[in-house]
């Protein structure tokens, strides 16, 4: 996992020409409560077979927050779908790395600030993950992965990050894995993605 997280948000991160790109049509309408935001700034990602429409990200939110025992919360999540020249440039301007990564985590600070009081709000900004198609592609075949397992993956990894999980040290990266993997098998019926394949 070469990703990281930051508390920037993708508002201002966004590039500063405006996307062409509708928003991504899902064959499948929302099943959800929370507000899930998609823009999609590479083709690649609609030209895809394995990834046609945006249920995906609908199940991975449920799934972790199924897993969080969280789901009685509404919460709001952007989502940008994009290249290695854009997430090269959002990862050299808020981690200091001129490089692609697969995946950039935005998070609001909702779950990392001590908050006065216990008032929930009704819908809670949980952040913004960004996502690489070329990166995400090229480490799905070197790992011998389907593209789909690789992204879900991805995503439940990016989403722990907005919850305030990190792997900074030995023990976080234990706990941070433990979750993935079982996220993974419980909903996805993947298996453990730190285990080389090949």
């Amino acid at each position: 996992m070469n990703d990281d997280s930051s508390r920037s948000s993708l508002q201002t991160a966004s590039s500063s020409t405006p996307s062409r790109e509708k928003p991504f049509e899902s064959s499948k309408s929302s099943y959800t409560d929370h507000l899930i935001d998609i823009l999609v700034r590479e083709p690649r990602w609609k030209a895809d077979p394995s990834f046609n429409d945006t249920s995906l990200i609908q199940d991975v939110l449920c799934a972790v927050l199924k897993n969080m025992d969280k789901t009685k919360n509404r919460f709001e999540l952007s989502v940008l779908l994009t290249n290695d020249l854009e997430i090269q440039s959002l990862n050299k301007e808020y981690r200091q790395k001129d490089t692609p990564t697969n995946i950039l985590s935005f998070e609001s600070g909702y779950f990392l600030e001590k908050r006065k009081n216990d008032q929930v709000q009704e819908i809670i900004p949980l952040g913004d993950l960004a996502l690489s198609y070329e990166t995400l592609k090229k480490e799905a075949d070197s790992q011998h992965k389907t593209f789909q397992d690789h992204l879900t993956h991805l995503l439940i990894h990016g989403l722990l990050h907005l919850f305030g999980f990190n792997h900074e040290n030995d023990k976080e990266a234990e706990e941070m894995e433990h979750l993935e993997i079982s996220i993974l098998d419980k909903y996805f019926h993947i298996n453990n993605p730190y285990i080389a394949k090949g």
